[in-house]
């Protein structure tokens, strides 16, 4: 379900990053900075910072507070120097350089502009400030340390001269910080652990209760999570669509923002899924695999709730329920200072259905293994980076999938229905409404019944554009989520009949260790089916060694779904592949098509049958690309004949896209069967009507695998 957000989201993969911010209003004398983000790895942003780094220590606006070794890499010097302005330290601006044998490694900060103007001349003394800070603290307050100045950054955005202490009072012990000029109080946070965090309880979208890692900030409680290493932050965009899309391209979030209790009985399902969730998810891969969140280096992690109330949504564009109602994502280089942000969609009302689905939807916070699987891609992206397109992406995609079930299992009693782990995605979010309708939106053990190949002969070549989602990426996935259920759970491939061993569900850890390591570590960037099967062996061997039970499960699976050393989804038979599956009724508004990279020269054929008499299939043969009448190369339209039969000339390498309509007036199941004869005579004549098998018309369940229905291009609008 990873989906770039609308127009306004498109953004770059930035590892370098001058984010200038800006305050709506600001005092003439004080006008707000800019301010810089540094993100740089890449080696000529790390030049351009490097010596930017250096320059600005030499100069002593830089100041080395810190030299550690990293003892995860021995050979990794990790410098951490602090902003200072006219002599005077910036709180909180510092930029840290990962450097191995002096050559940089990468190099991140948050700094305000070296064009900041601001005067450091106080108009308050220490004394004066001192004085003012006990009064702060009331009766009993002490100073911990005495004051220095320093230029403090407000929520705001605004920099201001400020004096800071630690006070001790009130049962507490606060950071507090006082304008330099008059002696109010700009802020405060508090210096103990054990006062800064609650836990709170709350019911979710399912009526589970849940503890909840909390901040009581004044006399309420806020989604802040102090207890884990990261920064884990639950913010609130209250139903405002337009707050939302501004905060996810870049605008600043404020104290203000973050979602927030009374009592500490937290009422929001959304707020305690989300808040939940996402502490248990990075909880999983520290237990499991000792990682530290999603760059193994507690990577802060913003969620945003709540873009759009499921009220809201009844009335909104497609393209805004398509990305925001119905969905949840993780986005990279989104959110202030590219930092990050996962989102959570709310669904719609109760009663209210999909019509291309049938399926209700609640809040996506409600699903534990969404909230795993979104914030797997951030692990991705951190890790193999595995690219977003074909078979790599479909990698990408089954990875996040793999990852979100197994954080299922781990936290939930396996079994069928709400809040129980399965190998069905999103269950608790999608659930079947209308007749016929399914809960979830992809199963592991059964991808055909979404719609899915769960073996390489049924991959489905779409168009690397938006439109074909990336060649295929949530679609394809389903051949190594099969793999991967197949290597734990054991049985027969549906397609090939191919049976595998597996470890037992008993021994998913071991599974879930191999795939883990195989796809952060082992795997490149632009990775195949093939390669993915060869890492998981290595890893399988690597980590229980060559003949174990679970190399032999790993390997077993590959071998069912068809997925070989040298797998590639180019056809390299003459004998094409017979394909059925459900045509649902589109007439004239909607093309079903598939794509043929033909593998011979030869007149190419392709055979369309169906046993309904009533309904009327059309089928074409256009260029890549072709979605219209006018650009066919041919095709067969009889409103009476049966089967339908459309043929051409090809030379081995060429591209076609064969497309499919249904004029109704129901859904059917078909037959496609696609041949070449390299040697053909006289003309291409439509054969005699034939049968189709039983079994494509009796009801089961194969009647629902739409393995040759690649993309629907006019998608019914819900």
């Amino acid at each position: 379900m990873r989906k770039v957000l609308v127009a306004v989201f498109v953004v770059g993969i930035a590892i370098f990053t001058l984010q200038r911010t800006s305050s709506a209003q600001q005092p003439a004398q004080n006008p707000q900075p800019q301010n810089l983000s540094i993100q740089a790895t890449a080696v000529a942003e790390l030049r351009t910072w490097d010596a930017f780094v250096t320059a600005e220590s030499r100069s002593g606006d830089l100041r080395l507070r810190s030299v550690v070794r990293d003892p995860l890499l021995p050979a990794r010097e990790v410098e951490r120097f602090d902003q200072f302005h006219n002599g005077v330290r910036i709180w909180g601006a510092d930029v840290v350089r990962d450097s191995e044998r002096g050559v940089p490694q990468s190099i991140f900060g948050d700094l305000a502009s070296p064009d900041l103007q601001l005067s450091t001349d106080p108009a308050l003394s220490v004394d004066d400030a001192r004085a003012a800070l006990l009064r702060l603290g009331g009766a009993d307050a002490l100073l911990l340390v005495q004051p220095e100045i320093v230029i403090s950054r407000l929520d705001s955005g605004e920099y201001r001269l400020a004096y800071e202490a630690a006070v001790s009072g009130d049962s507490d012990v606060s950071r507090v910080f006082i304008d330099a000029h008059s002696g109010s109080e700009l802020m405060r946070y508090s210096e103990i652990q054990a006062q800064q965090t609650a836990v709170g309880t709350g019911r979710g979208v399912l009526g589970d209760t849940k503890k909840l890692s909390v901040l009581q900030q004044g006399g309420a409680f806020v989604a802040d999570d102090r207890l884990r290493p990261p920064v884990l932050r639950t913010f609130d965009m209250k139903g405002s669509f337009g707050h939302f899309i501004a905060v996810a391209t870049g605008s600043a979030l404020f104290a203000s923002d973050l979602a927030l209790d009374s009592d500490n009985n937290w009422t929001d399902a959304s707020a305690v899924d989300a808040h939940a969730h996402v502490g248990w998810t990075y909880d999983y891969y520290y237990k499991r695999f000792g990682r530290r969140g999603l760059d193994d280096r507690d990577r802060a992690i913003t969620t945003l709730i709540n873009p759009l109330t499921p009220e809201a949504a009844l009335s909104a564009p497609d393209n805004v329920i398509e990305q925001f109602v119905r969905n949840a994502s993780w986005c990279g280089p989104c959110g202030p200072g590219g930092a990050g942000i996962m989102f959570f969609g709310n669904g719609v009302p109760s009663g209210i259905f999909f019509r291309d689905t049938g399926q209700n939807v609640t809040p996506l916070a409600g699903s534990l293994d969404i909230t795993a699987h979104e914030l797997t891609h951030g692990v991705t992206d951190s890790s193999s980076r595995l690219i977003y397109r074909n078979e790599s992406g479909a990698l990408n995609e089954a990875f996040s999938d793999i990852m979100g079930t197994s954080v299922e299992f781990f936290y939930q009693t396996p079994g069928a229905g709400p809040g129980l782990a399965d190998y069905l995605i999103g269950e608790d979010s999608f659930r079947a409404f209308a007749t016929g309708s399914v809960n979830g939106i992809r199963s592991m053990a059964n991808p055909a019944l979404y719609g899915q190949p769960d073996h390489y002969s049924r991959y489905r070549g779409l168009p690397d554009t938006p439109a074909g989602d990336n060649g295929g990426v949530h679609i394809n996935s389903g051949i190594p989520n099969q793999a991967f259920y197949l290597s734990i759970e054991g049985g027969a491939n549906r397609t090939s009949g191919v049976a595998v061993q597996g470890v037992g569900s008993a021994n998913r850890e071991q599974i879930e260790k191999v795939f883990y390591r195989a796809f952060t570590l082992l795997l490149p960037a632009s990775a195949t089916f093939s390669t993915a099967r060869i890492a998981t062996i290595q890893s399988a061997l690597d980590l229980y060694g060559s003949g174990s039970s679970v190399e032999r499960a790993v390997t077993q699976a590959w071998d069912a779904v068809g997925v070989t050393n040298t797998s590639s989804n180019t056809p390299v038979i003459t004998r094409l592949s017979t394909f059925t599956g459900t045509l649902p009724v589109g007439g004239a508004t909607a093309f079903y098509y598939y794509i043929v990279n033909m593998p011979a020269t030869g007149r190419y054929q392709a055979v369309l049958n169906w046993n309904d008499p009533s309904v009327d299939l059309d089928i074409m043969i256009g260029p890549p690309g072709c979605t219209s009448y006018s650009c066919m190369l041919t095709r067969a339209e009889s409103a009476t004949r049966r089967p339908e039969t459309v043929c051409l000339s090809v030379r081995t390498g060429e591209q076609y896209w064969v497309l499919m309509q249904n004029f109704g007036p129901r859904p059917t199941s078909f037959e496609l069967v696609q041949t070449i004869d390299p040697s053909p005579t006289g003309a291409c004549v439509p054969p005699g009507p034939t049968a189709m098998p039983p079994s494509e018309t009796s009801g089961n369940k194969r009647s629902s695998d739409v393995g040759a229905r690649a993309y629907q291009l006019n998608a019914i609008s819900p």
